[in-house]
């Protein structure tokens, strides 16, 4: 299945809704959630404009701005049928990847630094982590929507979590998602405080590492170009894959998606 079958899995399992649509999952969790999208779609043949007015009428009911994601290796009849159906682009990414087992050795945290793995039954510790990768994802003022997205995600059984803390403040927080022989690496946050000093890039690492003991055989991870994931994914040695379309339809009252 790999990274866009294990990225359908995901938004199903943490929606409040999801449904099969263009063999795809279509995935709807509150306005506003940034699992309300629609992953894998047009990976089973043609798709029309019918079939894209009907999935953008099932998010537009529950008040969301409907989002499709799509890649190169779509079917072209769902790339026309966005386009007649007035979708724009919204994102572009980039799907980068390693091979775990050419990797040798685990990056050293610099003296005075801890990596602290979040117990997912501890309420306490899934909040001290939403909260912070909200804030740095998402600002101050995130909303109990997004930062309940996280507390979810954190808990879900395939996740794995940790905490950076340095003279014990939180300073960074990152992520990994272990599906079939692939491990994802998600929600990397560092503290504006402590920026600029190599901490992403080592989380990077430390986590592509640790997917490779567990005997995982790919890791990827996702990226806005130019931005500092991207290039301290490259720096950690992960290559391009492929790009993703983030394509949206805004209408007036539907709120959209981060």
């Amino acid at each position: 299945m790999g990274n866009r079958g294990r990225q359908a899995e995901v938004v199903r399992a943490l929606g409040q809704e999801s449904k099969i649509w263009a063999g795809g999952m279509a995935s709807f969790d509150a306005p506003g959630s940034w699992i309300n999208q629609i992953i894998n779609a047009g990976s089973d043949g043609a798709v029309t404009r019918d079939d894209v007015e009907d999935i953008a009428r099932w998010f537009a009911e529950r008040g969301a701005e409907p989002k499709i994601v799509i890649t190169p290796y779509v079917h072209p009849s769902l790339r026309r049928s966005l386009a007649e159906a007035g979708f724009v682009l919204k994102t572009i990414e980039t799907l980068l990847t390693a091979d775990l087992p050419r990797r040798e050795g685990q990056p050293a945290l610099p003296p005075g630094y801890s990596l602290h793995m979040v117990d997912k039954a501890d309420p306490d510790d899934v909040e001290r982590y939403a909260q912070f990768a909200s804030s740095v994802h998402f600002g101050d003022g995130a909303s109990e929507t997004l930062i309940d997205s996280l507390r979810r995600a954190v808990r879900d059984p395939r996740s794995i979590n940790h905490i950076l803390i340095e003279d014990e403040t939180i300073v960074g927080v990152c992520g990994a998602e272990r599906f079939e022989n692939l491990g994802a690496l998600w929600n990397g946050a560092i503290a504006p405080s402590h920026r600029r000093r190599g901490l992403q890039r080592l989380l990077i690492e430390w986590r592509l590492a640790s997917l490779r003991d567990l005997g995982l055989r790919w890791a990827t991870i996702a990226s806005e170009p130019t931005i500092g994931t991207e290039r301290n994914a490259l720096r950690a040695g992960m290559r391009p894959a492929y790009t993703r379309l983030e394509m949206v339809r805004p209408r007036a009252g539907l709120i959209p998606s981060p």
